[in-house]
């Protein structure tokens, strides 16, 4: 005998989830120190399919660089294709979030 189970997520299911994804990942966004740091923790974000958003246009972030000096800098594309933004690493919480 065979038993299929059909699980079917709701988008308030989803919702949750994602948050309770968020909720786990913001602190260790607060955290990043190199670019080593940064380059685990998008990889990280990517398996559960979220990204980065700027916090004032909420316009996905992608294409990060660093910038040798001053050192622990990175440089990054927003997905208009027209602005892109600065930051030291310690300080990307400030200016973006998990979306």
């Amino acid at each position: 005998m065979v038993i299929i189970v059909t699980i079917i997520w709701t988008q308030e299911k989803i919702q949750i989830e994602t948050d309770k994804l968020i909720a786990e990942y913001t602190p260790k966004l607060k955290n990043l120190k190199t670019f080593e740091d940064l380059e685990i923790f998008l990889s990280e974000l990517e398996k559960h399919d979220l990204c980065l958003v700027g916090k004032r246009n909420t316009l996905m972030v992608f294409n990060f660089s660093e910038i040798y000096y001053p050192p622990n800098r990175v440089r990054y594309a927003y997905d208009n294709g027209r602005q892109v933004g600065k930051s030291f690493i310690s300080n990307l919480y400030k200016v973006l979030e998990i979306g």
